[in-house]
């Protein structure tokens, strides 16, 4: 804030008060600015500024308070929207995705052995093999279709995200 000054006379200088120096220090800009002064020993307030439009410039207000600006400060439209994130989610995913564009490159064998890898215990890798004898209904991965492997590899996807959001995430 800066100062205020009057003269007194006599070359002195007295301060009367501050007002905002919004063009350099402040790291915002106000809402409503009130000018305040007394009156038969009553407080009033004159708008100067009212960036919310609840009163017009130069209304008089008696004995201004944070009241008289509430309801629209508080109001749903006020308060902005609202995001949640999972930043742990979204990095595992961002990591899996990664790790999609790295493996599509592989052959689909490897790309398998890779997912398999990711499984601990041999009843999770046998619950894989069922899944994909489900899915395409063939015993073998060599005898499977290109159709069929793209469904597998859309479940080992999945699957890996399932896996990683199960493990803590390294920040």
């Amino acid at each position: 804030a800066s100062d205020v000054m009057k003269d007194a006379g006599g070359g002195v200088r007295v301060k009367t008060g501050e007002k905002p120096d919004m063009a350099k220090k402040a790291p915002f800009d106000y809402d409503v600015v009130l000018r305040l002064f007394t009156r038969d020993n009553k407080y009033f307030g004159v708008v100067e500024k009212d960036r919310t439009d609840t009163y017009a410039r130069g209304t008089e207000i008696e004995n201004p308070s944070y009241a008289n600006w509430a309801k629209r400060l508080e109001a749903d439209d006020n308060k902005g929207n609202v995001i949640v994130k999972d930043f742990s989610r979204d990095k595992k995913k961002a990591k899996v995705a990664y790790e999609e564009s790295i493996t599509s490159e592989m052959p689909f064998e490897d790309q398998v052995a890779d997912f398999l890898s990711l499984l601990e215990g041999q009843d999770k890798k046998q619950e894989f093999a069922t899944k994909v004898k489900e899915m395409t209904g063939s015993k073998t991965l060599s005898t499977l279709t290109k159709e069929q492997q793209n469904k597998v590899i859309k479940y080992m996807n999945e699957q890996k995200v399932e896996i990683l959001d199960e493990t803590p995430v390294a920040a």
